[in-house]
């Protein structure tokens, strides 16, 4: 990515190797999973988004906007150990 290429080609650089893992979230296992989206945060960044299905924003954009269906999308859940071999 851009921003992997950018931070590599700094000096001094950071750090050793770098990889921005998009579309995955930090779980305790590895494999697919669901991130449950919070739709309504806009001014936030929508913070409240979580792997959760009943964190409070993902029920709040359920409840208002899906007829209280929560909305999800399909991720890769990975450990902390995974990511920092």
């Amino acid at each position: 990515t851009k921003l992997e290429n950018f931070v590599s080609d700094m000096n001094p650089r950071p750090v050793e190797h770098l990889h921005i893992f998009t579309e995955s979230v930090v779980t305790s296992t590895n494999g697919p999973t669901k991130l449950y989206l919070d739709k309504t945060s806009v001014e936030h960044n929508f913070w409240g988004s979580s792997i959760l299905s009943s964190q409070q924003d993902a029920v709040k954009s359920a409840k208002d906007l899906n007829d209280g269906n929560v909305f999800s999308a399909d991720v890769t859940g990975i450990t902390l150990s995974t990511m920092v071999q």
